[in-house]
C-alpha cells in the first residue's frame, strides 16, 4: 500500500501483482496473484528543505563597519527531522561549507542558500555589511 503523497517519513515497500490470464493462453482462464516480494530497502521521503545556512563574518572592524578583507564562512544545517523521527536525506556536498572574501568597499548584501539531496531547498539567508 502507498503512503500518503504528502506523508514524510522512512518506509520500506512490499509488492504482489495479478495478472488476468485469457482463454488463449491457457486451457484454464483466470487471474494468478504472486506473493508479496521481500520488503525493499528503507526509503526516505523527503519533502521540506534544510534550514537556513549559518553565516559568519570575520574580519577588522572600526566603528561598526568593517576595514579591508571580510570573510564570509556559510554553514549548511542539517536537514529537519521528518515526521517520524527519523533523520532527512542530508545535505549536497556543496552546501556543507564555504569561505568566501570580500574585498570591495561600499555597502554588501549577500543571500544564501543551501539544499538537500533530494533537492529541497532552504529558505534565503541575506547578511549585510559595510566596507570602508
Amino acid at each position: 500500500m502507498l503512503k500518503d503523497e504528502t506523508e514524510e517519513g522512512t518506509f520500506t515497500y512490499r509488492l504482489n501483482s495479478t495478472t488476468l490470464v485469457t482463454e488463449r493462453s491457457y486451457r484454464d482462464s483466470g487471474s494468478v496473484t504472486t506473493d508479496y516480494s521481500e520488503p525493499s530497502a528503507e526509503c526516505k521521503i523527503d519533502r521540506t528543505g534544510p534550514r537556513k545556512p549559518k553565516v559568519v563574518l570575520k574580519g577588522r572592524r572600526k566603528g561598526g563597519k568593517f576595514v579591508g578583507k571580510v570573510r564570509i564562512k556559510v554553514m549548511g544545517q542539517p536537514d529537519r527531522r521528518l515526521a517520524d523521527g527519523s533523520p532527512g536525506i542530508g545535505l549536497r556536498e556543496k552546501a556543507k561549507k564555504k569561505v568566501r572574501i570580500v574585498k570591495r568597499r561600499g555597502s554588501h548584501r549577500i543571500s544564501f542558500r543551501s539544499a538537500d539531496l533530494a533537492g529541497n531547498r532552504s529558505k534565503k539567508k541575506t547578511v549585510r555589511f559595510r566596507i570602508r
